[in-house]
């Protein structure tokens, strides 16, 4: 994954897309791109793009050559679920309300970015994308956020 950087410990290319959010809750959206809110331990900080993401989950999920099978499987080992996911190690289950539709993956949220990485393999389909906008925390945009994630969800796995 040649475009993947941990912020702080790798040096981000120029060509990072800077990250936004109406920090104040002013209705100013500001340039939140230097702002480093990761503990260091795998919790934010990580930039790559949609074709690395891909490779990814690629490799992990449908070519399964990424890791042992051992190690897959204790993966997706699955216990705690809050109303809208299920947690495994390092994994989670994502839109379970869809059923069978249900997405494998992660999510990403900082302050300045949001991104998905899901396959769904009863459809074959793997849903992945970053945005330039925190849009985990209370804000006027992540309604707009949660509504082109679903229309997106709808649009891909007919």
């Amino acid at each position: 994954m040649d475009d993947t950087y941990y912020q702080p410990y790798d040096e981000l290319p120029p060509y990072v897309v800077q990250g936004y959010y109406d920090l104040y809750g002013n209705n100013t959206i500001v340039n939140v791109s230097n702002l480093i809110t990761g503990s260091g331990n795998g919790y934010g900080g990580v930039f790559s793009n949609i074709l690395a993401m891909f490779t990814f989950i690629d490799h992990l999920l449908l070519k399964k050559d990424l890791i042992t099978v051992k190690s897959l499987q204790i993966m997706n080992t699955f216990g705690k679920a809050d109303p809208l996911n299920r947690y495994g190690y390092g994994i989670m289950m994502k839109f379970i309300e869809r059923g069978i539709d249900a997405g494998l993956g992660h999510s990403g949220r900082d302050v300045g970015y949001s991104a998905n990485l899901f396959y769904v393999p009863n459809k074959n389909v793997t849903h992945t994308f970053c945005v330039n906008y925190g849009t985990d925390a209370d804000s006027d945009l992540k309604d707009v956020f949660a509504d082109f994630q679903e229309e997106l969800l709808d649009l891909t796995l007919q």
